[in-house]
């Protein structure tokens, strides 16, 4: 499912306030998400900001409302956004299980790709020994200090399934827009993502397509610079 539609009946005096930068931008820029999107609902997130959400997740997002895995394109010649519902499922190459696929090139699902790139420590539960665990376990972890819910082998005393919960000190690792929605963090996501635009320059006009430049857009920032040549010309010849 693909949100390609471009309505042309909507105004660009039509504005709404993004959920994740709080900005009011035209409706134009609305993201439709195909997970979750509901016109009626007060919730709504702007096109430059879903755009980040899946650049920080390596084209692979996830929806900041229900978690659904969303995929964006960009069209640089018409500057459209294509936000797509991630849905086409693969045998992962690593845990041979049908999943959506994270990386295409090894085949790998989101689980298993965040295994190997955060080896955490955890807690057994039944045996309190420390075991490096190669899967995302602090999703199954209600909060940050609690055991999870779901289980994974000992292979030191408990030779069984048993719960974990992860070290202290790797806690700070977990990325920020993976952890768990009970644990409370999901402002400090979007901060993350505010920033991003903010060193990215993606900050939009709400009254235009156009993406801005530092917060300024471009045909005003082309009128200051062309200003300032006329200035230090001005300066150079009236000093000569």
């Amino acid at each position: 499912m693909v949100d390609t539609d471009i309505d042309n009946t909507v105004s660009d005096k039509d504005t709404f306030s993004c959920a994740v930068c709080y900005e009011t931008v035209s409706s134009r820029e609305l993201a439709k998400l195909p997970c979750c999107y509901n016109s009626q609902s007060s919730t709504k997130y702007c096109k430059a900001c879903i755009i980040i959400v899946c650049r920080r997740a390596s084209g692979l997002g996830r929806c900041p409302t229900c978690s659904s895995y969303i995929r964006v394109e960009e069209d640089r010649d018409s500057g459209d956004v294509k936000i797509s519902k991630a849905d086409d499922c693969e045998q992962c190459r690593c845990c041979s299980q049908i999943r959506v696929i994270a990386e295409q090139e090894r085949k790998l699902c989101d689980a298993c790709l965040l295994g190997i790139t955060y080896a955490f420590r955890y807690e057994c539960e039944g045996c309190g020994i420390w075991q490096v665990i190669r899967h995302p376990m602090w999703r199954y972890m209600e909060t940050p200090t609690s055991f999870s819910t779901d289980t994974w082998f000992c292979g030191y005393r408990c030779h069984d399934q048993t719960h974990w919960r992860i070290h202290p000190n790797d806690l700070r690792y977990v990325p920020v827009d993976d952890r768990p929605e009970s644990w409370g963090q999901q402002e400090e996501w979007f901060a993350l993502i505010r920033e991003e635009r903010r060193r990215r320059g993606l900050r939009l006009n709400s009254n235009s397509r156009q993406a801005s430049i530092f917060g300024i857009d471009r045909e005003t920032l082309v009128i200051f610079v062309k200003s300032m040549i006329v200035l230090l010309l001005v300066y150079y010849f009236s000093d000569s």
